[in-house]
């Protein structure tokens, strides 16, 4: 259990699920680091010492440990503060997530009645004219009457609304959203993506797909600095998490080259 007065300190770096089990220690081997004297947490329970070598754990737990010491050896007095495993995310799109706090929110939760009065705020938050956009609801939330146009139309008439769903593969727009775009009865499906239709052949308002992008192109991409404060509460949010300070710097970096700031 984590003892309540230990100070948490985060090594991403370490790949602590690399490590054997207590029981059974690896053979020496010339360790780059110790840390001792605190509480390290492993798939295979805790223990109070770390050696580490090449940037992974070799052994954990004082008899284990011992055997790496050496002079060269750095060490580290963690004095009670605990260990834990890193937190690696080699699929991540740190740039976009931030732009997504800058939108209307709809948390994966929300009830119909939920995302109606939070699309009503971002209305009121716009001039009448301005694209309100926004992710992640949930269509199995609307039960056996799925998102439709009409329902935004009623807390958004006068603002084109785009929507786009938990899964990220497809959209929800309003009537005047449809218009701008130039979508209706007789629009074919584009290649790759599908515009759902009623019993009658109109569009209802859901894009699957490539057909979300007959929409979504007509938004205006983000102003660079746009860009820069929704990367800074993305980078700050996953080092507060405990993600390496170096990976946060390399996200940074290339997001901004591919947005020119």
């Amino acid at each position: 259990m984590l003892p309540s007065a230990a100070l948490s300190l985060i090594l991403s770096e370490i790949a602590l699920a690399q490590l054997t089990r207590p029981a059974n220690p690896p053979s020496p081997a010339p360790a780059d680091l110790i840390l001792g004297n605190g509480h390290v947490y492993t798939p295979y329970g805790w223990g109070d010492s770390l050696a580490i070598h090449g940037g992974g754990g070799v052994a954990v737990g004082d008899a284990a440990v011992k055997p790496h010491i050496n002079s060269k050896n750095r060490t580290i007095d963690l004095k009670g503060k605990t260990v834990l495993p890193g937190l690696h995310d080699m699929h991540v799109h740190p740039a976009g997530a931030g732009l997504g706090e800058l939108q209307c929110k709809l948390p994966q939760d929300s009830s119909p009645e939920q995302i109606f009065a939070i699309t009503a705020a971002c209305v009121k938050a716009h001039k009448p004219g301005q694209w309100i956009t926004g992710r992640a609801y949930e269509a199995a939330a609307f039960g056996a009457t799925p998102p439709n146009k009409s329902m935004l139309d009623k807390v958004a008439p006068n603002n084109p609304v785009i929507f786009t769903d938990i899964s990220g593969h497809s959209s929800w727009a309003n009537s005047m959203a449809l218009l701008l775009a130039g979508i209706n009865r007789d629009t074919a499906n584009p290649v790759g993506g599908i515009i759902e239709r009623d019993v009658n052949g109109e569009p209802t308002g859901l894009l699957r797909e490539a057909a979300s992008g007959l929409v979504s192109r007509l938004i205006l991409p983000p102003t660079p600095a746009e860009t820069a404060q929704g990367l800074k509460w993305a980078l700050d949010t996953m080092l507060v998490q405990g993600l390496p300070h170096s990976t946060t710097l390399l996200l940074a970096k290339t997001s901004l080259r591919r947005t020119r700031i």
